[in-house]
């Protein structure tokens, strides 16, 4: 960010932003952050699941995102079988919202496949 030509308010204000001791932490901790992520296995077997995942055919692409969206709908309902009873009234709510996800996200599958030659 630079100062407007003339406005030595805004020119003081940037410069007390980066003179600060809080601004030059957080942008050790972001390069820190940064070159951790780079090297790391974990988000380069993320990258090779997404590749794969974007090599997949658009009907194949919905089946695994409704099958996934399943499987968490599944997880739910059963990690909310473990809370108090009266906590489960949000449960059908949540439900309903995950269904939602899941027809929508088949109607983009069924709209890319019938977009496919």
């Amino acid at each position: 960010m630079n100062a407007p030509d003339g406005d030595a308010t805004f020119a003081r204000a940037e410069a007390i932003i980066g003179g600060s001791r809080v601004i030059a932490l957080g942008e050790r901790l972001r390069k820190l952050f940064l070159e951790s992520a780079r090297g790391s296995r974990s988000l380069a077997a993320l990258r090779l699941s997404i590749r794969a995942f974007a090599a997949l055919p658009a009907g194949e692409r919905g089946w695994c995102a409704a099958i996934a969206i399943a499987s968490a709908s599944a997880g739910h309902v059963v990690m909310a079988a473990f809370e108090p009873v009266r906590a489960r009234p949000t449960t059908p709510l949540t439900l309903l919202a995950l269904l939602a996800i899941a027809l929508a996200a088949l109607a983009l599958a069924v709209a890319d496949q019938t977009r496919e030659p």
